[in-house]
């Protein structure tokens, strides 16, 4: 898991470092990061894209609108459609589970993916 550390430094380094997603509402997001202490990420660059009238295109239409330079998105559907000028597709390892063991998604919300297990 990113250390909530090193993101507060690159912040206080003068970074904008903005939240975007496609899964949950404004408030979700919001207590979801506190609970994980990211809560230092201001909620005014915390963002819900609009996936239900945007589609595949819901985050470039933010990305466009807030004028964000850099995206990293582990979907490449978000990644192959332009709305920043660097859009970078992370790959997480699909035998491993997506999130730290400590992540906190709270009693009602579904988070990330589940792990891959091969047929022996």
């Amino acid at each position: 898991m990113p250390s909530p550390w090193a993101f507060a430094t690159i912040v206080a380094g003068g970074a904008e470092v903005y939240v975007i997603t496609d899964m949950h509402d404004h408030a979700g997001v919001c207590a979801t990061l506190a609970r994980n202490e990211f809560g230092f990420i201001d909620p005014t660059r915390v963002h819900c894209a609009d996936y239900t009238t945007h589609g595949e295109g819901c985050k470039a239409v933010l990305l466009r609108d807030l004028r964000i330079d850099v995206m990293l998105d582990d979907f490449v559907g978000y990644v192959a459609i332009p709305g920043c000028p660097v859009r970078c597709l992370v790959m997480p390892d699909a035998t491993q589970p997506y999130w730290h063991p400590t992540w906190q998604t709270g009693d009602d919300q579904e988070f990330g993916r589940r792990v891959y297990r091969p047929a022996d």
